[in-house]
């Protein structure tokens, strides 16, 4: 009897007893650990469903937003925001390994940063931004304005090396043109100072580790007006219209630079017109005839430089003025643009080998 008891208390024990497996106490009252979730990087934008690019030196990720990137996703990236209800904007961010995206563009508003920018030479900045038919124009403009001051210059250095008062007046017509063509320079780099206050740029409206909201200015046509207004064509140039943009700001540089040649026309034909006049006056009887004739050239070659320049600052004017007048009638907006995604990494070779490169469309 004795030892049938001490069997049921070992029975009991054993049964109560915590099970084991592979050498590990299993324990039935703890709650099972989850498996860690995806975490992915969301990028939208303000206003929604436009074009979002993204772009550094290793991978290249394009397509209608937002797009959910890995959470590995990191680096200094240039953006590109566009679509039809927005300008397109430009800029760059960092997305660090740890943390909130922060901006490394200038920031909308004036800024002491985004004065000294503006400051390049003309058409620079926008050839680096990808603005290559407004680039080329105000570099060319610019150009050509250090080109003809330059030019007047040594012509007026020539003219003062010579004697007499006909050679001093032409010394004053060169030195006149110079500071003609300095002005137009100036003028140009202004212009294009200006349009780079006024260019549209991004903005980071929200940065969490899972969230990056990017915006861009959206197109409205109050912003399209008084951007005609400022400069000729960046109304259009906001609205995507980048070729009429580039038309209109081309028209107005190409007609100030004809002012500007047509008034040291007038200048140097009014010069050879008053000296001509005058040497009637002191001409013998055989030589009269001959002057006046020469006088009479003179005069209608200074009507026609008159003319010219009248032209010229009839297009100038007109010019501006019709700009301002297409960008109230230049379409503003349009049906959203489909496409895929596609994320793109280029191979990067490294000491330890090249990496693989992976595209994926979805």
């Amino acid at each position: 009897m004795r030892n049938q008891t001490i069997l049921s208390l070992l029975a009991l024990t054993v049964l109560l007893a915590p099970s084991t497996v592979n050498g590990q106490v299993a324990d039935s009252a703890a709650p099972p650990v989850p498996a860690p979730a995806h975490q992915v990087l969301t990028i939208l934008t303000q206003p929604g469903e436009t074009r979002l690019r993204l772009k550094s030196n290793a991978t290249d990720v394009h397509g209608l937003a937002p797009l959910d990137l890995p959470a590995t996703f990191e680096g200094h990236f240039s953006v590109t925001v566009e679509g039809p209800a927005v300008a397109r904007a430009q800029g760059s961010i960092n997305i660090p390994s740890r943390g909130a995206a922060t901006l490394l563009s200038e920031p909308r508003g004036v800024s002491l940063d985004l004065f000294i920018r503006s400051l390049n030479l003309p058409g620079i900045p926008d050839l680096t931004a990808g603005r290559v038919e407004r680039g080329i124009l105000l570099a060319a403009s610019f150009t050509g304005g250090v080109v003809g001051a330059a030019r007047a210059h040594l012509q007026y250095r020539d003219r003062l090396g010579e004697f007499g008062d006909y050679a001093a007046d032409r010394a004053r017509d060169e030195r006149l043109a110079r500071n003609a063509w300095a002005r137009y320079a100036a003028a140009t780099w202004a212009v294009s100072a200006v349009d780079y206050w006024i260019r549209p740029r991004i903005e980071i409206e929200e940065a969490t580790n899972e969230r990056v909201v990017i915006s861009a200015p959206a197109i409205s046509r109050a912003s399209v007006v008084w951007r005609s207004l400022i400069v000729p064509g960046a109304g259009q140039e906001f609205a995507n219209h980048r070729q009429r943009g580039a038309f209109w700001l081309g028209a107005a540089l190409v007609a100030g630079a004809g002012v500007v040649v047509a008034d040291g026309r007038v200048e140097r034909d009014q010069t050879r017109t008053d000296w001509a006049k005058a040497l009637i006056d002191s001409a013998g009887p055989s030589e009269v005839g001959l002057r006046v004739r020469d006088w009479e050239r003179r005069k209608r070659d200074l009507q026609s430089s008159e003319d010219l320049r009248r032209g010229f600052r009839y297009a100038l004017i007109g010019t501006y003025l019709v700009n301002i007048v297409d960008a109230f009638v230049v379409p503003t907006g349009g049906p959203a643009r489909e496409g895929t995604r596609r994320v793109s990494t280029s191979a990067i070779v490294r000491p330890d080998g090249p990496e693989l490169q992976a595209t994926l469309h979805f």
